[in-house]
């Protein structure tokens, strides 16, 4: 994904070209295909551009256009661009040498701000107005992409990339520490909008930044809220069609031609379908495709009869049988050392610091796509919430709206499909989410080994009010209905799950896309009454009709979700390195009077090391990776705090009062 960076000053005159400079270097990556920069009076850009796609060799950024009056850089992965070539009134050989950058300055030419509504895809751009001295900022309503902004010495400083902020010595940026505490109550989403460093904001999705002459930054949501317009089609077939055909399509928008392409496949459905639609659209564009499976390096720990439970490459490999043009690869990892990531500069990133079970495998199969040099990969993050939607919460609705005969006819097919007794569902759909309904909010809590409050941090009332927000937005999520839950958890999404993919893949000079999340299939998936997606009891139901002649049996009835992450506990206690790294951040924040990672996390460490239960390991093992990750972030960023000079340790004088566990 390409990069950029600039700085504005309204007031005219060169800007900082010193701190231009820094960030020009801070932002070099390996594996792009080169950099460009333009300077002018008052505004300066520079772009680390990644050639993907066969229009993209005609690209070069910043891009100044024809009349000279406006300067465009950006990150662009545009959809359906042959509709929006026809819009502007291009031929199909014309459009055919005309990237995408080029695309988006001549819809602002024509559209000026209404262009976001005409522009699909994954993108985020700033565009310099030289006649009004004005700068636009604006963002993809649902795709990956990331940007941040802030203000210093009354010029605007904008990236793609926190690290060019904070590797400038021009600045002298600092923790938010309200933000550092959303982090520690893992709330989901974050104060939207903001980072963990003070002042500097990331562009939320759907949203437009303009800054003018007057120094005056005001920000706009034109991103339109989804509409409860729920779809009346006479037959359900219908439902079925649209489904499949608009997911076809979000597949093909993202295909290359004449190119390599990767795809996460696990063995669920949202991968394997993207898989499968893939492979029909790879003899027109001969383009090779290679997928990437992790699977349990450790699972001779883990007893026999759970295997298929944890292990999905069998199911894979079967899959494979049906689909012989595809280039499988089957990851464990053997020599992934988890101690290594904490410091690795490709994993950790200070917009979420925090390291998880799925970080190594996640990493790792980038680093094998680019070893092919893959330029895009796909994945599937965000299905479960459109392609393989169940309809969850169903059950739980009915009973609230008093709608008993619906209720049971619905819990009767569900127990003769199932194989289960109404009781159990009844226990599990109902009974459970009534008692998080009564259950107080002060039992909502996270745990946390660090970041200890102190008032000159955060007022005590303050980081309970903060904790009451955490545990209401759990516990609404909980018994919300089944709209307001998928929005919420699309907008989480948009909000941040695109900029965690954005910077992941940057890093490794990658391309990552989701065609679960195409914002026509999404909004059509919305759209589409919830009952079908649990129909007569069969759980998404939409989905196993309209795949039911394209996947395997084995695939689409598969009972157990897998776990690619099942051996993160065995990982953690068999790395030589980890429990030193603990060990070192336990001892130097010893006297640290605003972070303690106190004894609690060791006892974690011990209990985990014990455990004969594997999925009670892999529970430990992931709280002990956030905890430490973070903590050790702060350890190695004392500097951002204020008032704390960071103790340096060797190995002369590295504290040993710890013993290994």
């Amino acid at each position: 994904m390409s990069g950029f960076w600039g700085i504005f000053r309204p007031d005219g005159g060169q800007v900082d070209m010193e701190a231009f400079n820094q960030m020009c270097k801070a932002s070099e990556r390996d594996g792009f295909d080169g950099m460009e920069t333009h300077v002018e009076d008052g505004i300066a850009m520079g772009h680390l551009m990644l050639r993907v796609s066969p229009e993209s060799q005609y690209d070069k950024q910043p891009l100044k256009s024809d009349c000279g009056n406006y300067l465009l850089v950006g990150h662009f992965r545009l959809d359906y661009r042959d509709e929006l070539g026809d819009k502007l009134g291009l031929t199909q050989s014309e459009l055919e040498k005309t990237p995408d950058s080029r695309l988006a300055m001549m819809a602002y030419i024509k559209w000026k701000e209404k262009c976001v509504h005409h522009l699909e895809g994954d993108w985020v751009f700033c565009l310099y107005e030289s006649i009004r001295n004005k700068l636009f900022i604006l963002k993809d309503s649902i795709g990956v992409s990331a940007l941040f902004y802030f203000t210093f010495n009354e010029q605007y400083y904008f990236s793609t990339s926190l690290d060019v902020f904070i590797n400038n010595t021009n600045f002298n940026l600092k923790f938010d520490f309200v933000e550092l505490h959303r982090l520690k109550l893992r709330m989901l989403p974050s104060n939207l909008g903001r980072t963990i460093i003070k002042d500097v904001y990331c562009l939320k999705n759907g949203h437009a930044v303009s800054i003018d002459s007057d120094k005056k930054l005001v920000e706009v949501n034109y991103f339109n809220k989804i509409h409860d317009l729920r779809l009346e089609y006479s037959h359900i077939l219908d439902y079925i069609l649209d489904f499949k055909i608009l997911f076809f399509l979000a597949v093909k928008s993202r295909m290359l031609k004449d190119n390599s392409i990767g795809i996460f496949l696990s063995s669920g459905l949202d991968s394997t379908a993207t898989t499968c639609m893939l492979s029909k659209q790879l003899p027109f564009t001969k383009s090779k495709l290679f997928s990437f499976t992790s699977f349990p390096y450790y699972l001779k720990n883990i007893p026999q009869k759970y295997h298929s439970k944890v292990d999905e490459s069998p199911l894979v490999d079967a899959f494979s049988k049906s689909f012989p043009e595809i280039n499988f690869s089957f990851l464990n990892f053997e020599n992934e050392k988890l101690s290594a990531l904490f410091s690795n500069s490709n994993v950790i990133d200070y917009f979420d610091p925090r390291l998880h079970q799925n970080t190594f495998w996640i990493h790792g199969i980038l680093r094998e796509a680019k070893s092919k040099k893959i330029k895009r990969v796909f994945n599937g993050q965000m299905g479960n919430f459109t392609l393989t939607w169940a309809g969850a919460n169903l059950n739980f609705e009915l009973f609230k709206s008093f709608k008993f005969k619906s209720l049971y006819k619905n819990l009767k097919q569900i127990s003769v499909l199932e194989n289960k007794t109404i009781l159990s569902i009844i226990k599990v759909d109902i009974l459970k989410k009534i008692f998080y309904f009564l259950k107080p909010l002060n039992s909502f809590e996270t745990p946390s080994c660090f970041l200890e409050v102190s008032t000159i941090l955060m007022s005590k009332s303050k980081y309970n009010l903060l904790k009451k927000e955490s545990r209401r937005k759990l516990k609404n999520n909980l018994i919300s209905n089944s709209l307001s839950s998928r929005v919420n958890s699309v907008t989480y999404s948009m909000d941040y799950l695109s900029i965690k993919w954005y910077l992941q893949s940057h890093n490794y000079s990658l391309e990552s896309v989701d065609p679960t999340i195409d914002k026509r299939f999404l909004n059509y998936c919305l759209r589409i009454p919830n009952y079908l997606f649990n129909y007569k009891g069969e759980k998404k139901y939409i989905f196993r009709i309209a795949f039911q002649k394209l996947l395997p049996d084995l695939i689409l009835n598969q009972k157990n979700k897998k776990s690619q992450s099942v051996d993160i506990g065995d990982r953690i206690i068999r790395d030589d390195h980890f429990f030193e790294l603990l060990n070192k951040v336990a001892q130097g924040l010893k006297d640290h009077p605003y972070i303690k990672l106190n004894d609690s996390i060791f006892t974690q460490f011990e209990k985990m090391s014990s455990s004969r239960i594997y999925y009670k390991k892999q529970l430990i093992a992931n709280e002990i990776l956030m905890e430490l990750s973070l903590t050790n972030f702060l350890f190695e960023n004392l500097n951002m705090f204020p008032n704390f000079e960071k103790k340096v340790y060797n190995g002369n004088n590295f504290p040993r009062s710890l013993d290994k566990a």
